[in-house]
């Protein structure tokens, strides 16, 4: 995982693709990963994308610095009233800039001990995935 590298995310992602790592887990929305670093780090690895699985996270509206730190399109910040399935898409967007890439492997719902969002909330954005 690439959870709380900071500005050494590109470097370590690079060096961990080069030792042979092909899956890369990242969280968009969530503060605590550095998702543009872990895109930077991919490219300058050499490895084509196909070779690669990259994996983020769905985060809702309800944590902490949701979305301040990796949005980085249009729409970021998210606005607080946005839907679910408008938070989905954002994220997505988000996360396929931050990456670098035209699609991303595997998406989380993340809803850690169901506390986050609603049971409700967390099937719709399933749905939109």
């Amino acid at each position: 995982g690439a959870k709380s590298k900071g500005d050494d995310t590109d470097k370590l992602v690079a060096q961990a693709i080069t030792a042979g790592f092909r899956h890369i887990a990242t969280g968009g929305f969530h503060f605590e990963y550095n998702e543009p670093g872990v895109g930077i780090g991919w490219k300058e690895s050499g490895v084509p994308r196909n070779e690669l699985y990259l994996q983020t996270l769905f985060v809702s509206k309800s944590v902490n610095n949701y979305g301040v730190q990796n949005c980085k399109v249009e729409g970021c910040p998210p606005s607080p009233d946005l839907s679910i399935e408008d938070q989905v898409h954002l994220s997505i967007k988000s996360s396929l800039h931050n990456l670098q890439t035209t699609y991303i492997d595997s998406v989380l719902v993340h809803n850690f001990r169901a506390k986050l969002q609603t049971y409700e909330d967390t099937m719709a954005a399933w749905r939109v995935l």
